[in-house]
């Protein structure tokens, strides 16, 4: 339903939130994007995050996408993964980008 990014680096730079109903790759960390066609297959959905998206909060930047709508439905329907495809130039710490996921239960 919803998905809040917290970019503790204070980058803000676009970013492609990438949902996996299964454990799976984009390709090699710090290198452009390799996802082979068997992980492609594992995709449930992707949320793009503009720059413009992102609010300054001087030492951090936010960004909130609100009314998704994308079926997150894993194998067991309780566990999906997650990955980040990084759009910009920045330079980001282990733990400097946060995710918050809204869902919707039935």
């Amino acid at each position: 339903q919803s998905l809040v990014v917290l970019d503790k680096d204070d980058q803000g730079e676009a970013l492609d939130v990438v949902f996996f109903q299964a454990s799976a790759s984009l390709g090699t960390e710090n290198s452009a994007v390799s996802i082979s066609d068997a992980d492609a297959d594992e995709i449930l959905g992707v949320v793009e995050v503009a720059a413009a998206d992102f609010v300054d909060l001087v030492n951090s930047q936010l960004a909130c996408k609100t009314n998704l709508s994308i079926v997150l439905d894993g194998p067991s329907g309780t566990c999906i993964w997650v990955g980040a495809i990084s759009r910009g130039a920045g330079t980001y710490t282990a733990s400097g980008i946060t995710l918050k996921i809204g869902i919707l239960q039935d």
